[in-house]
């Protein structure tokens, strides 16, 4: 095997890492999930974010092309949805330069996503 398959096989693993290791059980609903990495790994995406006040926030991303950079970029993005008060409910400083829970409405959510992507 050549160093750039065993590349696109790690890429494929990160991927995969990245998906919830149990779906969620929510009374009133059924979730099944299936992946399957393709011969070029990318920046499709899908998680669950369980927030304190028992509300389940469900996100489906897929960042554009494919390969490293985008399996990269999905990455970053799954570290700041856990790591941050306003996607995951939870303080998690010095991650996040909001010191205490808060939860925000998606729009505002996803422009402090990007502004921290943007800016990194």
């Amino acid at each position: 095997m050549n160093a750039l398959q065993r590349q696109i096989e790690r890429m494929g693993e990160l991927q995969r890492r990245l998906l919830p290791r149990e779906l969620p059980r929510l009374e009133g609903w059924s979730f099944a999930g299936y992946y399957r990495v393709g011969r070029w790994p990318g920046g499709d995406v899908y998680d669950f974010l369980q927030l304190p006040d028992n509300r389940t926030t469900l996100i489906v991303a897929d960042a554009s092309d494919q390969g490293a950079t985008s399996t990269a970029s999905v990455a970053v993005l799954h570290v700041l949805l856990h790591a941050c008060p306003l996607s995951s409910g939870k303080d998690h400083a010095p991650f996040c330069p909001i010191q205490q829970p808060s939860y925000q409405p998606p729009h505002v959510l996803l422009q402090h996503l990007n502004r921290v992507l943007y800016e990194h």
